[in-house]
């Protein structure tokens, strides 16, 4: 089927007046391997509300307590992930992380917020030997994400996808949350150089080294988040992906359509 399929994509990509795409990753595989005109293809990152999920969303007496809540220890540094639990997402990349964290006694626990394949992936962590260090709490409402992130003191996104984008990495870097990540085209366009990325691809041993690195410099981690959310207002705003978008239509709608269906 993949034949007909992709020539399937060909012809599709042929057909509108403009593609809009959320990375310039994305727009270079269809210049590259769909033969798509450059001219028509727009990059439009993927962008975060600045004024919703802002690090300031809870008190720090309000994170000790929902941490309680959550059981999570007080004196241990919590690694957040929100996002989809799947293999492709690094969910088992993260947990072997864990793993090795916690054979090397680094103090560290990991909040997992997300869905589906809960119950899977908590017997993953049985079984690996760090359910004591992993708290998964299901499927988070959206307007809920902001107080759930705030209770990160880092943030993770163990991706190893190479050609989706990664639109959760702008959430946490909107809550000033150091963010690790594998260096993919995504997670280097969003993060650029303050992202600490694994040195390895697919690798929970990189993960784990560096979460530590992070871990072992607490000052640092902090003017890391505030300089992410600094990158995060220059070129990830609503503001700005609405007047890039606004300007997309207008160019289309002064050209004229080639196909007269489109009028």
């Amino acid at each position: 089927m993949y034949r007909w399929v992709r020539l399937l994509e060909l012809r599709i990509a042929q057909l509108p007046d403009v593609i809009v795409t959320s990375t310039q990753q994305a727009a270079l595989l269809l210049e590259r391997d769909f033969r798509c005109d450059e001219r028509r293809v727009r990059p439009l990152p993927d962008c975060v509300n600045l004024d919703f999920f802002r690090p300031d969303v809870l008190t720090p007496t309000q994170v000790a307590e929902r941490r309680a809540e959550l059981g999570i220890p007080a004196d241990q540094l919590v690694i957040v992930y929100l996002g989809l639990l799947a293999d492709y997402q690094g969910t088992p990349l993260l947990l072997q992380a864990a793993r090795t964290l916690k054979q090397c006694q680094a103090n560290v626990h990991f909040l997992v917020m997300g869905f589906p394949g809960v119950a899977h992936y908590r017997r993953m962590a049985t079984e690996l030997g760090v359910a004591d260090r992993v708290t998964f709490t299901g499927k988070v409402p959206y307007e809920a994400a902001p107080a759930h992130l705030a209770l990160g003191d880092i943030a993770i996104a163990p991706k190893v996808s190479t050609t989706e984008g990664a639109g959760k990495i702008l959430n946490y870097m909107a809550m000033a949350l150091p963010t690790i990540a594998f260096d993919t085209p995504a997670s280097r366009e969003y993060l650029g150089s303050l992202g600490t990325y694994a040195q390895r691809m697919g690798d929970p041993v990189a993960l784990a080294d560096a979460i530590l690195r992070l871990a072992h410099t607490p000052d640092w981690r902090i003017e890391l988040g505030h300089k992410l959310r600094a990158r995060a207002a220059r070129h990830f705003s609503w503001e700005r992906s609405g007047r890039h978008l606004l300007a997309i239509y207008r160019s289309v709608m002064s050209s004229p359509h080639p196909h007269s269906y489109r009028r």
